[in-house]
């Protein structure tokens, strides 16, 4: 006879007031679930302290936003460099820029502003102290190194390319070692006397050309004081 009461009253609230309008009384960290704070006001109250979070927000009462992928309490939220304050919306520290803060605004690479067009060799950007992302087919510390250039028709990454004697920084632009120049860096960069070939060495081809010089010279001016004879 209880279980027919029962029934009778659950089948008169359906039918009076209707299944919707029925309130539920979940409770999620102490606010019910009708109220528009319950879940920080981001989410849905489910069930007892259960809550689904709206996209963007995360955390157990939906408190914590998220910026690209990250919660907001994530220390290396918006690239370590701000703060996240709503879904994929930075605050940016003084000095970092960009939706993400990952762009140094104020920062320099090896003694260059990275507002500056010649950073990172012109080849790349300066994300932070010392810091380049190079452009495709640039590489090196400062982006200074053509990883896809060729010099005078070697490679970049040929140990060949400038003489084995340079680096080969972009389309036929070499940069020589210390002690050798020219174009290709095969020129002895210090005048050596007697270095006829400028190849910075003194050696046997050098000497038979000053004795093959001298000994021309003496047949064609005899008279020259160089080819007499000692008195």
């Amino acid at each position: 006879m209880a279980n027919l009461r029962f029934f009778f009253i659950a089948f008169l609230l359906v039918t009076l007031v209707g299944p919707a309008n029925i309130v539920r009384a979940f409770e999620c960290d102490g606010i019910n679930s009708d109220d528009p704070n319950v879940c920080s006001g981001h989410g849905t109250c489910i069930g007892q302290n259960t809550c689904v979070c709206d996209p963007g927000w995360t955390g157990a009462d939906c408190s914590e936003c998220q910026c690209y992928g990250l919660s907001s309490s994530d220390p290396d939220v918006c690239s370590g460099h701000g703060i996240c304050i709503g879904p994929d919306t930075c605050v940016c520290e003084l000095g970092w820029t960009g939706a993400d803060c990952s762009v140094c605004s104020v920062c320099q690479c090896y003694g260059i502003n990275s507002d500056d067009p010649n950073v990172c060799s012109g080849q790349g950007t300066c994300i932070g102290p010392d810091t380049c992302v190079c452009n495709p087919g640039w590489t090196g510390s400062d982006c200074s190194v053509c990883s896809v250039c060729q010099c005078y028709g070697i490679n970049s990454d040929d140990p060949n390319v400038c003489s084995g004697q340079g680096t080969c920084i972009g389309p036929d632009t070499c940069a020589c070692d210390k002690g050798w120049a020219g174009d290709i860096c095969d020129k002895c960069y210090y005048k050596l006397r007697g270095d006829i070939n400028e190849d910075c060495i003194v050696d046997f081809f050098d000497l038979a050309h000053l004795a093959a010089t001298w000994l021309i010279d003496c047949i064609v001016d005899p008279s020259n004081p160089e080819c007499l004879p000692p008195e």
